[in-house]
């Protein structure tokens, strides 16, 4: 594994003229007598279930020297358990409430579409915030809601950056260049990797076919009903699955390397997504003794079983580069989940085109694959799923191109749960297990929810208005086979940090806190969160005892450092020039 991947390092990545032959590094900060620096690795959904038994099998070493050399336990979530929340109750101390990252998404302004969070959502400062008000640098990769990128001392690689690279084209807007990066010229130096191709090896799967949901969704709406294999069709997402999550890792990687050789900061933070998404596709295969899916077959088995241990030895592989050039005395390492995982029994692993069934039933109109909204009532938004999925209204006042009326909605509602209720198929099964009117809707901009029927089966028919149709115009794979759970990890290593201790009490809520105690910055009254002091050593505490301020969101309680536009100092600046990038 570890062979794999160091050759695949060597094969692919080509050392950008500015990480040699330059001289010294250049530092953000300049200022003598910093405490040591901190590097924080989050990855979302990293699991002590994966992680302990690899490591007995000597297959983290990276992570298992880690926890030798440091402290470790359970990192505590809580709800929503959704990565744009956590991650964002990391970065500030501070739970939903007060941070206002409250879900995956919302819907935009005058649109039917949800987007996701982004930094001006957030009601609180982030660490890289607060350590600018202490003129200490910070260098972020990836972190969710970090769009559009705040001017800090140091440097961003938004969200956005993620998003703006395949497989995320259906998230694609306008990107801004400025948005998407600070300082802007770091995006020359980052934007090689946005569409990288490299996929390592064990991930590849050369001899198989891919598809992604979106050409699943077309192929299952164009071909006959009789030529629709969902066994293939479910194999081809999945292969595509594994393939995406490494390359966007990889891509992930490569950003922050670079970064982190060329512009050292005092606090350097990189977020990996794909752990997340690998558990939530192949934990099925992983798991299959507990039988709880009745769908997964010898062959998928044999494909996949072993690709959630596989990743994370790759993970742990990604870990050691990144700290391979660090000087260890003087470096503290924290890697971070928001959440753990378990596997999620879903007897019958589905979702539902709900516009298609609209389109059937009249209150949808489409044109040219697009939703003719001038002629359409109901639709299924994109980019919220739950364990109930959400129905909207196509409402005047509300939705753009609105049609129902504030009179009409009540009735529309009513009409809409009665009749989807009724729907059933020829053997008597029922679409919906539930359909449910949301309370209070015009908070939420959700009009309804619905449950899907978990015994349907692709090849149940239903009757719509005299046309006998087949459910495998309707169904779909569904790859929720893990599930999010609330315990994380939290491994913290380095030289004030004592050796062999397990943390207990952990939470989320105190990674900003123990980041903040760690530079000698005083912790926020008003955080949710606590410094990690039983993992600091007594002598360090002794120096550095904790401090507190009433809030880091008052201008009036911290000190404040000028962020200079684009370029943090001259000195970064020429540094830019040096390598070719400003003239």
């Amino acid at each position: 594994m570890k062979k794999l991947f160091y050759s695949s390092i060597i094969l692919t990545l080509f050392i950008p003229l500015f990480l040699c032959g330059c001289g010294e590094n250049y530092s953000l900060n300049k200022d003598k007598d910093k405490p040591d620096k901190v590097v924080l690795i989050g990855i979302d959904g990293a699991t002590w279930k994966i992680i302990l038994p690899l490591i007995r099998e000597g297959k983290l070493p990276h992570m298992a020297e880690l926890m030798r050399e440091g402290s470790w336990g359970v990192l505590s979530s809580e709800d929503p358990l959704r990565s744009p929340v956590l991650w964002t109750t990391i970065a500030t101390g501070k739970s939903f409430r007060q941070h206002g990252i409250i879900n995956v998404a919302k819907q935009e302004a005058g649109s039917p579409k949800y987007t996701y969070y982004t930094s001006k959502d957030r009601k609180a400062k982030a660490f890289w915030n607060i350590l600018t008000d202490y003129g200490i640098s910070s260098g972020v990769v990836e972190w969710w809601a970090s769009w559009p990128a705040e001017k800090i001392n140091g440097y961003i690689v938004s969200d956005y950056f993620r998003f703006a690279s395949p497989p995320f084209e259906a998230f694609k807007k306008d990107f801004s260049v400025t948005d998407m990066v600070y300082p802007e010229p770091i995006f020359k130096i980052v934007e090689k990797y946005k569409n990288i191709t490299t996929i390592p090896e064990e991930f590849s799967y050369p001899e198989e076919k891919g598809m992604t949901l979106d050409e699943a969704e077309e192929f299952t709406r164009e071909a006959g009903e009789n030529d629709i294999d969902a066994r293939k069709i479910r194999k081809m997402i999945l292969i595509n699955n594994v393939r995406t999550c490494s390359k966007d890792d990889l891509r992930t990687f490569f950003t922050g390397q670079n970064l982190l050789k060329a512009f050292p900061t005092d606090l350097f933070a990189i977020y990996f997504q794909r752990v997340d998404s690998i558990c939530h596709s192949f934990w099925e295969f992983f798991e299959p003794d507990k039988n709880c899916n009745l769908h997964t077959s010898r062959e998928e088995i044999r494909l996949f079983r072993e690709i959630i241990p596989k990743y994370y030895e790759w993970q742990d592989s990604l870990i050691g580069n990144l700290l391979l050039n660090l000087d260890k005395k003087n470096t503290t390492v924290m890697i971070v989940s928001d959440h753990g995982f378990k596997r999620y029994c879903n007897p019958s692993p589905h979702s539902f085109n709900m516009n298609y069934l609209f389109e059937k039933l009249g209150w949808l109109k489409l044109k040219d694959r697009n939703i003719l909204w001038s002629e359409t009532v109901a639709y299924q938004p994109l980019g919220l799923r739950d364990s109930y999925h959400p129905i909207c209204l196509n409402l005047k006042g509300r939705d753009p191109q609105g049609i129902v009326t504030i009179e009409e909605y009540e009735n529309w509602r009513e009409k809409i749960k009665e009749r989807l209720s009724a729907l059933e198929t020829e053997n008597g099964k029922k679409l919906f297990e539930e359909i449910v009117l949301v309370e209070n809707p015009h908070e939420k901009n959700i009009d309804l929810n619905f449950k899907l029927n978990n015994l349907l089966s692709p090849e149940d028919k239903i009757t719509i208005d005299g046309f006998n149709l087949s459910l495998k115009k309707f169904l779909m794979p569904d790859f929720q086979s893990g599930f999010h759970e609330y315990e994380g990890i939290i491994i913290i290593s380095g030289n004030h940090i004592k050796k062999g201790r397990v943390i207990k009490g952990a939470t989320v809520k105190d990674i900003t806190p123990t980041i903040l105690a760690l530079y000698g910055i005083p912790v926020g009254k008003d955080m949710d969160g606590k410094a990690l002091t039983d993992a600091l050593e007594e002598g360090f505490l002794a120096k550095k005892p904790v401090t507190f301020v009433a809030s880091h969101d008052l201008p009036s309680e911290s000190p404040k450092k000028t962020v200079k536009d684009q370029a943090m100092d001259e000195g970064f600046r020429e540094k830019l020039k040096s390598i070719g990038y400003l003239q």
